[in-house]
């Protein structure tokens, strides 16, 4: 799977922010991403974030909306305190200004489509794939039955014409989609092996009580129910554009909306990175790439300078060239440390950070590391 670590593809879907809570604290990766605990009320200067950006979200929809209402119900919707209002219908002018910026853009670029909030993946073999995979997902590479011989293990008996195993899939980069019937659902792909599929959680952990119980024949149920599904592909990298445009010569320009302080450009280097790389493989159309972020209320956007450090975009080629080896490099250094988290118990990385986690409840060493810090603020303060 063009030369992704295993345990890599176990722990995809991937996407920059994901790498980044990683890389900042294995304990909370755990309780994110594996354990998948309920996270905590975000900090304020979150909140105050979601509701910008949902402001600018529905003004770029619907061009002319009242967006003083639209901060209203927002700010209902993600429980704003006084304060916190106050700081987000601060911000109304410059998001209306920037609306008004992007309009004159796209009159004088000729701008062909728009996208917002536009999901993008792409699978281990970087070619693009849903962002979701569920039970509706229809994939084509084969239809039938699914015998189950024991265990984890099932054969498919195909319909005439179908084909298996579909070239390019293998352990951990896949999923059997079985949209329909008492095992409707997605199992990840174990492993591929002379026409039997070892799959995960399968049976399902309701149908193994059934079993052990003696209320279900299992493989009864299973070879007579007839399953259109197939394999699907896990994806290997997702991501979420806040806002792109296609130009009338088919370059696609990507904004990033920021609430926050400005940053060095280059701080956002793997962000856009990862953009160029998925809008690659799911725009084929796409001559190059600029990116940039767009800081609510500064006048003018920043944008991502090229490789070389000059203004403009990243052509097609380079972007080609460049992302994909660094794309394997950027998501297999996280092989150490997911090993780390696969051992049930990663350290606790304490910091400033902790403050702004969503799984304190959750961490002893970091409600330590919180109280220490505002008892050392208390202690400057006197």
């Amino acid at each position: 799977m063009d030369d992704y670590n295993e345990i890599v593809l176990k722990h995809g879907p991937w996407s920059v922010s994901k790498v980044g809570v990683l890389n900042s604290c294995g304990k909370q990766y755990l309780h994110k991403y594996v354990e998948k605990l309920s996270e905590g009320k975000k900090s304020d200067a979150s909140r105050v974030g979601v509701v910008a950006h949902a402001v600018i979200e529905a003004g770029l929809r619907t061009p002319g909306i009242d967006l003083h209402s639209v901060m209203r119900e927002q700010a209902e919707i993600n429980q704003l305190a006084r304060e916190e209002l106050i700081t987000s219908s601060a911000k109304l002018s410059a998001i209306q200004d920037f609306l008004d910026r992007i309009t004159t853009f796209k009159a004088n670029n000729g701008v062909t489509g728009e996208y917002i909030e536009h999901q993008l993946a792409i699978s281990p073999t970087h070619t693009a794939v849903p962002f979701k995979v569920t039970e509706t997902t229809h994939p084509d590479l084969w239809s039938g039955q699914l015998h189950w011989l024991g265990g984890d293990l099932v054969e498919p008996v195909l319909e005439q014409g179908a084909v298996f195993p579909p070239q390019g899939v293998s352990a951990r980069a896949a999923y059997v989609v079985i949209p329909q019937g008492l095992f409707k659902g997605f199992f990840e792909v174990l492993e591929v092996d002379a026409g039997t599929l070892r799959l995960a959680a399968f049976p399902p952990p309701e149908a193994q009580k059934a079993i052990q119980a003696g209320t279900l024949n299992f493989s009864e149920m299973l070879e007579s129910s007839f399953i259109k599904g197939g394999i699907a592909s896990k994806p290997l990298l997702r991501g979420v554009i806040d806002h792109a445009m296609r130009t009338s010569d088919d370059y696609l320009i990507v904004l990033d909306h920021k609430s926050g302080k400005k940053k060095p450009i280059a701080e956002h280097s793997t962000q856009f990175y990862a953009y160029m790389a998925l809008a690659l493989v799911n725009f084929p159309w796409v001559q190059g790439v600029q990116s940039g972020i767009h800081y609510i209320g500064e006048p003018k956007v920043d944008w991502f300078p090229r490789f070389d450090g000059k203004p403009g975009a990243w052509q097609r080629d380079e972007i080609s060239r460049t992302m994909f080896p660094w794309l394997r490099q950027f998501l297999n250094r996280t092989a150490l440390k997911l090993g780390v988290v696969d051992t049930g118990a990663p350290r606790a990385e304490t910091g400033w950070q902790c403050g702004f986690c969503g799984y304190l409840a959750h961490c002893e060493p970091g409600q330590a590391k919180v109280k220490e810090r505002a008892q050392r603020k208390g202690d400057a303060n006197v």
